[in-house]
């Protein structure tokens, strides 16, 4: 497996390189496609806890560990934005969805939706139908 680094680093920026293997995205979504486990196992010895594969002609970041899940999920220095990693996969079906929503805009529309998700209104709903 090749270890190619996802984009340029200028030395004094801090920032640490992104690796991942470099190959073709139906070279990558193969392998996932006949051992997901072996090959998420094998990336994550290869590149470490953040690696990218090409996804439909897009490099898309993974985060590899329970911790970075978190951090990337809890998102509490508001660092990670979902409109733009989320758009080119589910933007033409979810456009302006709450899912590309970020931040307070996010949090808003969550508030309104959750209204309409209470055990009594569900419980509503299944006795309409």
């Amino acid at each position: 497996m090749f270890k190619v680094q996802m984009t340029y680093v200028p030395a004094d920026s801090g920032l640490k390189p992104i690796y991942g293997s470099g190959l073709p995205g139906i070279v990558q979504q193969f392998q996932m496609l006949t051992d997901r486990d072996k090959n998420v196992r094998r990336q994550l010895e290869r590149f470490g806890d953040i690696t990218y594969s090409k996804v439909l002609g897009h490099n898309l970041v993974s985060v590899m560990s329970p911790a970075g899940a978190q951090a990337v999920t809890v998102n509490r220095d508001k660092s990670f934005a979902n409109e733009p990693a989320w758009n080119f996969l589910i933007g033409v079906a979810f456009r302006r969805g709450i899912l590309l929503m970020d931040f307070d805009e996010h949090r808003h529309h969550r508030a309104i939706m959750q209204q309409a998700f209470t055990n009594t209104h569900l419980k509503g709903y299944l006795q309409e139908m």
